[in-house]
């Protein structure tokens, strides 16, 4: 990803979050393929059971997404490890991102989601 800064071009990292990675390995060993030296992939789940997550270039767990804490969390990894974009691969959690798509883009992380309505009308 090239950005302007300064009069110049800036070559920025395009860093991945997949959310509830679970058993998706193919998923995650995609994209990790596609951002090969531009970037890295990281990969959360509630389960350090969860095979997806050691497919990542960092595992992270996190709580169930019913945790109370769990947006701030995700939030928090978002700034932390500088996310350009997150997506879900559960459903439950499109309406989240979705609902929460503002707090996401504050923090610098573009949400790879839907706009609310069509998430809700969709799930």
């Amino acid at each position: 990803m090239k950005q302007r800064q300064g009069g110049r071009e800036v070559i920025m990292e395009i860093n991945l979050l997949i959310l509830s990675a679970g058993t998706r390995n193919k998923v995650v060993q995609y994209f990790k393929k596609e951002l090969a030296g531009k970037g890295h992939v990281y990969a959360t789940d509630c389960s350090s059971l969860a095979p997806a997550l050691y497919e990542a270039d960092e595992a992270i767990l996190v709580p169930r997404i019913t945790d109370p804490g769990y947006l701030d969390q995700i939030l928090s990894i978002c700034r932390e490890k500088w996310i350009t974009g997150v997506l879900s691969l559960i459903d439950p959690e499109l309406t989240l991102l979705a609902r929460h798509r503002e707090k996401f883009l504050a923090v610098g992380t573009t949400p790879i989601i839907s706009p609310l309505d069509a998430v809700e009308t969709s799930f």
